[in-house]
């Protein structure tokens, strides 16, 4: 006689409450239509589960059952409060940053909403009663169910559902978006990509050296070597977006202190984009310091800490340049105590080489870390490179009152936007007052001053924050205003006051810097381009929008979440208006070739077999 299947109420109910958390689960990942399918997808994946572990486990088999929903609702609560910030599902691979998430725990509450919590808040009461229930509580009997007698009618079922579904775009849809299907492939994927590497090389050695035979002659090269043996000074600002520039808010300039930078001596670069992976600020660096796309399977820093590179500060150590980083926080933090110096950093000064008094959110108030900073500056030889990274503007932007600094309207109190303004304000006076002191010290005149922002700062995904930035804008709030940043060169003394609009992204620092500083290197390895010289401008995108999304001169292309390109879409920047997407299908393939050379460079390590090639 065949085993009897014994199912409680109390599955009827775990069933049920997993078709509710599934429907609200992909409204919460924006599946925009045709949820419906990938929810029927997830239960039926649910039911075969139970099955199997009823004939695994027996009379154990409830409460493992029940364990087994509790996890899965554990990793929907992590997925969607990942998605509220990236616009992306997170991977297995990124459980090693678990360790950096108490440094922005004001962060992760700042997104979890109310609603978040539905997919926990059932846990507790329901274990509670399944521990206490009497044994046979309302076991039902279904020996006769013919789903559950006939394990072959079961395979059918499923083939026969599975079969309903199948056509290319919903395969596409259901790998990168239904729960179950993505978090399964995406471990296989890990294990895969950790054990065999990546194979195609997406032609790069042909690429390189068709980009070195399009290269400008240096005496020919527009601005080069207008900042030649000069100190170099980067300040990466935390948030910084290129809408608060030359603009007011209530009467008062947000940046009047950068503004006036622009005024004289400047090359301000205002259709400049960030270009991260998954570990953002230490990603922005990354990226600016290598002109090499950042890691998407974990921080670049942690992932390839250990590969050998050749950049900026490599190259300006070559050319008798001391070099330091510093920053206000903790040293391990993105792994940078063990990153920097293969990066090509003397020294790294961080938060135990400053006293730690003004302590705002994320540490370091940026008045105090410019203010001892100085100090570290003068004990460098000259030349020196110095690479500084703000902390005071970090999500989510609580300022204390005291602080003076731009008073917000009634309406935009107690709001993201209000909150980042005056954060921005306050750091813009902080870079001011670092200007003055630089003056005073005599670090000024020899120097160029280069400022840009890490990443966006306002969400366009955030539904306050898009509002009440549409209206500040006067226009939607989209993915091309929100990742665009400044990029300020100040060069004093030069002459040269200069609003240069095209298309770039920090994968062309690098190779603008060197224009600049009069260094034609022809051993590095470099993705970008000199944005002073290029006749066209391209920004390929991996996060926040999907691998394949890119900005031009003129359009904004947005890959769809779905993967399915006919789904993306695509806009004029210029006016907003619609694209179609079939002609921008050249150049998403063009921003998956660049970020398939860059990985296949990472993951191999191939920077000094290249530099030997060149």
């Amino acid at each position: 006689m065949e085993e009897e299947l014994r199912i409680s109420l109390i599955d009827y109910l775990i069933v049920s409450l997993f078709i509710l958390k599934g429907q609200l689960f992909y409204q919460y990942i924006e599946i925009a239509n045709g949820y419906g399918k990938l929810l029927i997808v997830s239960l039926i994946y649910f039911v075969f589960l139970r099955i199997a572990i009823y004939r695994v486990f027996s009379r154990k088999d409830l409460h493992i059952f029940y364990g087994t929903y509790a996890f899965l609702s554990v990793i929907m609560f992590c997925d969607v409060v990942y998605f509220q910030y990236f616009h992306q599902m997170p991977s297995i691979r990124l459980v090693g940053l678990t360790s950096q998430l108490g440094a922005v725990r004001s962060s992760i509450q700042y997104l979890i909403q109310q609603n978040h919590w539905l997919f926990l808040s059932d846990l507790i009461p329901l274990g509670i009663f399944i521990i206490k229930r009497k044994e046979d509580f309302s076991n039902i009997s279904i020996e006769n169910t013919w789903m559950i007698k006939d394990r072959g009618t079961l395979t059918i079922f499923l083939c026969m559902m599975t079969l309903l579904f199948i056509n290319d775009d919903f395969v596409e849809k259901l790998l990168r978006q239904e729960f179950l299907t993505y978090h399964i492939r995406d471990m296989y994927s890990s294990m895969i990509a950790k054990a065999d590497g990546q194979v195609d090389d997406y032609g790069l050695e042909s690429y390189l050296l068709q980009k070195k035979a399009q290269g400008v002659m240096a005496e020919s090269k527009k601005n080069f070597g207008i900042a030649k043996d000069r100190n170099l000074i980067v300040i990466q600002v935390e948030s910084l977006q290129n809408f608060v520039m030359n603009r007011e808010y209530n009467g008062q300039e947000i940046t009047p202190n950068l503004n006036r930078l622009l005024q004289k001596d400047s090359i301000y670069f205002d259709k400049y984009y960030q270009q991260l992976g998954k570990g953002n600020t230490s990603d922005a660096e990354f990226v600016s310091n290598n002109s090499l796309y950042p890691a998407m399977d974990g921080a670049s820093y942690d992932k390839y800490g250990e590969n050998d590179f050749y950049g900026l500060p490599w190259i300006l150590k070559e050319q008798g340049y001391d070099t330091a980083a510093l920053h206000g926080h903790d040293p391990t933090y993105w792994n940078r105590d063990k990153a920097y110096p293969k990066q090509g950093f003397d020294r790294f000064y961080h938060e135990e080489d400053y006293t730690m008094g003004d302590y705002v959110g994320f540490g370091l108030t940026d008045k105090d870390f410019f203010d001892q900073s100085i100090g570290h500056l003068k004990s460098i030889n000259q030349p020196f490179y110095a690479f500084m990274i703000t902390l005071t503007s970090h999500h989510p932007y609580v300022l204390p009152e005291h602080y003076d600094t731009i008073p917000l309207k009634e309406e935009h109190r107690n709001t993201l936007f209000g909150n980042y303004l005056r954060t921005i304000h306050y750091t813009d006076a902080a870079i001011g007052e670092f200007v003055e002191e630089l003056k005073k010290e005599g670090l000024y005149e020899n120097s160029m001053i280069v400022v840009y922002g890490d990443h966006y700062g306002l969400s366009s995904k955030h539904s306050e924050s898009n509002k009440i930035m549409t209206e500040y804008l006067g226009k939607t709030y989209d993915f091309d205003e929100m990742f665009r940043i400044p990029l300020i060169f100040h060069i004093p003394g030069v002459g040269v006051v200069e609003k240069n609009s095209i298309t770039g992204g920090q994968i062309d620092f690098m190779p603008t810097v060197l224009n600049l500083m009069g260094i034609d290197s022809e051993k590095a390895i470099m993705l970008g381009q000199d944005l002073n010289n290029a006749l066209e401008g391209f920004v390929a995108h991996q996060t926040y929008m999907l691998k394949g999304s890119y900005f031009d001169d003129h359009v904004a292309f947005e890959m769809s979440r779905d993967g399915i390109f006919e789904n993306s879409r695509a806009w004029y920047i210029i006016d907003q208006q619609p694209v179609n997407v079939e002609v921008c299908r050249k150049n998403y393939e063009r921003a998956l070739e660049e970020i398939g050379r860059s990985e296949y460079i990472l993951r191999n390590n191939l920077i000094k077999q290249l530099d030997k090639m060149k």
